[in-house]
């Protein structure tokens, strides 16, 4: 043992400490002579844990400085604060918060000389120089201090951050807490205890789901917090105690959330297997809309994964695997219930992130697509437990095999900008750090080094499809047997072509319409309509050749036709939009006043009247409507030539963009005089300019404003 300039060993002073403890119990904890007692704990530990950290671990010295220095008398002011009988509240309460400083001040300091005693160097601790001091004291060249193991130096300070993120906790700065609990998992990742008070803050939140999350990190560790595993086992018994409208036609978000949990609750608890099956039936189609919607964030269903990984390790905690066979006998029958239902909801979160892949009429955009960390974390745990492949289980689940296939040939396409993917074997991904020291991926995370500082996020994209194309390749060709991928090397070696030879088309979600999927992927016909929203690609090839000129929409009023009296009884204003805006000079003002007046000389005149037969006209335009007939309609009425599915372009009608908005015609450069000619020119001799409609994709640069009722012209951005 260690002697200290005062001639004191190591066992002395925890002697002392033993005696200072008694003496705070004895007298009570809000007494004066306790105060004395802590203060001189505080000293006698501190100066324990410097010198001979190894020795007062040992003897868990760290955890009888946090409870008799700090916790009792904190505790004690909490419930002298809550009572409102208590005269003097509002002082308990100012002592409280005098006190939390106080500690929080304690640990600060603690840290500091730690992390200078033992020369660690805290990824996010400040050096002394950045604070403005120049040479900072060392308690190494004070007293004798015996070099304590890497691991013990790193335990004490993560023991600190803790209880620093506690003080905050205490004095409802959630955040600073947050941020205090986080650096201590980070510095420590196989301690279960900043999980467990990380499950604290988001259960303050509300988030259940980021409470079971972070509970089970507590527990799947190699050193679990004790705790945890009681807190998750009371948070599994009040869901499954709370009532949930689950059968409704389609379950909202957070619903879809909570049928997930009282799902994974049921299974874990061992009960209402029954119950929890129908439960499946019915999660399996909300979670693919809500995956499809983005209305889950990536978090959620990182959460979600890892939660169902959890549940499937503990309903085999009694298997014993041996050559890669799972004794299953050694089940019993609930636990074999649960692990095929854990199982099948594995399957389901396989199709949720891959179900979108070339659905509907827009492209994907497969270098950012969303699932893509979710699907990575699951082919690294089913590539750690490969067996499940051969289980019907989880194989009939999945129906997603030619998603796979497709996404796994795109990706490859993507440019890799001369990245070496060798060079980056060890390199872990954001959510390998996320889940570092997780069982259920321990031989995946085993090549890892987290030590090394992370990438930028266009390498990480780069990286993650390396990897989840090598999850293809080993599937195409370890587990051919499966025949759920098959792979082949194309274009000299270069690229892989994978394809799926198991047909999975007569096979589709359980409750998922192919409508449903449509509708919130696109949107309804009549939201289209109604809002003016054109479909359109997302193929960022195509983009680049996007047209200068904008579809507009035209809306028309089918309860009251468009007659020749409207243009006579007030005049026509042409209007610019703002998009087109450009200054106008005299000419084009002329040129623009020449072509109203034309018009209205024209429809004055009896040309292009409507000839009345019966008080009805006969026209050959096709008659105004809403459906969707109202293209054809159009088309058949055009002259031959004219009979195509391209959309209108003004170049048709205009040598020079520019003279549209000059109103300059075609022939001669002269005024518009020929304005229903232009009609005529455009969907034939017999239709009539004032009845005519235009198709929906007609594109022009005029907007003629119309009484309200009559026609409604508007810029569709």
């Amino acid at each position: 043992m260690t002697d200290f300039g005062d001639g004191l060993s190591s066992a002395q002073l925890l002697q002392q400490a033993e005696s200072l403890k008694l003496s705070i119990s004895q007298s009570g904890v809000g007494s004066s002579e306790a105060w004395a007692s802590r203060q001189g704990l505080q000293d006698i530990y501190q100066q324990l844990l410097i010198t001979d950290l190894e020795y007062a671990l040992d003897k868990k010295a760290e955890q009888d400085l946090w409870n008799y220095a700090f916790k009792n008398k904190i505790t004690w002011l909490q419930q002298q604060a809550k009572d409102k009988k208590n005269c003097k509240r509002s002082e308990v309460q100012s002592s409280l918060v005098l006190f939390l400083e106080t500690a929080s001040g304690f640990y600060m300091q603690l840290l500091q000389m730690l992390c200078s005693s033992f020369s660690l160097c805290l990824s996010d601790r400040k050096a002394a120089s950045g604070l403005g001091i120049l040479t900072e004291l060392s308690t190494v060249d004070c007293l004798d201090t015996k070099t304590p193991q890497q691991a013990s130096s790193l335990y004490i300070c993560q023991h600190c951050l803790v209880h620093l993120g506690d003080l905050a906790r205490y004095r409802l700065q959630m955040q600073q807490a947050e941020s205090y609990y986080r650096h201590a998992a980070k510095l420590v990742p196989y301690n279960g205890q900043p999980y467990n008070q990380l499950a604290i803050i988001e259960a303050g939140k509300g988030d259940k789901l980021a409470t079971v999350f972070f509970y089970i990190r507590s527990i799947a560790v190699k050193h679990p917090f004790p705790v945890a595993a009681t807190n998750l086992e009371k948070l599994y018994t009040k869901i499954v105690t709370e009532a949930l409208d689950w059968r409704r036609v389609r379950l909202t978000q957070h619903d879809t959330v909570l049928l997930f949990l009282h799902l994974q609750a049921h299974i874990h608890l061992g009960t209402g297997l029954e119950l929890a099956a129908k439960m499946a039936d019915w999660l399996a189609s909300n979670l693919v809309i809500h995956t499809c919607s983005s209305a889950f964030t990536i978090t959620n269903l990182l959460h979600m994964a890892v939660v169902n990984m959890f549940t499937i390790e503990h309903c085999r905690r009694h298997l014993q695997d041996s050559g890669g066979n799972e004794e299953s006998q050694t089940l019993s029958e609930e636990e074999k219930t649960g692990y095929g239902l854990a199982l099948t909801v594995t399957g389901m979160l396989f199709n949720a992130v891959l179900f979108m892949v070339g659905r509907g009429k827009q492209d994907v955009k497969y270098r950012e697509l969303a699932t893509m960390p979710v699907l990575k974390l699951l082919l690294d745990w089913l590539r750690c437990h490969a067996n499940i492949y051969k289980l019907s289980t989880f194989m009939d689940t999945v129906v997603v095999w030619p998603s796979l296939s497709k996404l796994l040939n795109i990706i490859q396409l993507l440019p890799k900008d001369n990245f070496d993917i060798t060079a980056h074997k060890e390199q872990p991904l954001p959510e390998d750090v996320e889940l570092q020291c997780f069982p259920p991926l321990q031989r995946m995370h085993s090549s890892l080094d987290f030590t090394l500082e992370a990438l930028p996020s266009d390498q990480i994209v780069k990286l993650r499809i390396a990897r989840v194309v090598d999850h293809g390749n080993w599937l195409g060709t370890e587990m051919a047997s499966l025949n759920a991928l098959r792979s082949h090397a194309v274009t000299g070696g270069r690229l892989l072509h994978f394809e799926s030879p198991k047909n999975s088309s007569g096979k589709s979600v359980p409750g998922l319409e192919e409508e449903e999927i449509d509708r919130v992927l696109l949107g309804t016909k009549k939201d289209i309509k109604e809002n003016g929203r054109m479909e359109k690609s997302v193929n960022f090839a195509d983009e680049q050749r996007r047209d200068e000129r904008r579809p507009m929409r035209m809306e028309i009023s089918a309860r009251q036709p468009i007659r020749a009296e409207v243009f006579s009884r007030q005049p026509i204003r042409a209007e610019v939009p703002p998009r087109h805006r450009r200054d106008k000079g005299e000419g084009g003002q002329r040129h623009l006043g020449e072509r109203r007046s034309s018009l209205e000389q024209k429809l004055e005149s009896g040309e292009g009247k409507h000839e009345l037969k019966g008080g009805r006209r006969n026209t050959c335009s096709p008659k105004v409507s809403m459906s969707s007939d109202l293209d054809s309609a159009v088309k058949h009425s055009r002259p031959e030539g004219m009979n195509n599915d391209k959309a209108y372009s003004r170049k048709r009608a205009y040598s020079n963009p520019g003279d549209a908005r000059q109103g300059v015609g075609v022939q001669g450069g002269g005024a518009a005089d020929n304005a229903a000619d232009d009609y005529q020119h455009m969907y034939g001799s017999q239709a009539d300019p004032q009845t005519v409609s235009h198709p929906p994709d007609f594109r022009y640069d005029s907007i003629y404003e119309m009484p309200v009722g009559s026609l409604e012209v508007g810029s569709d951005c």
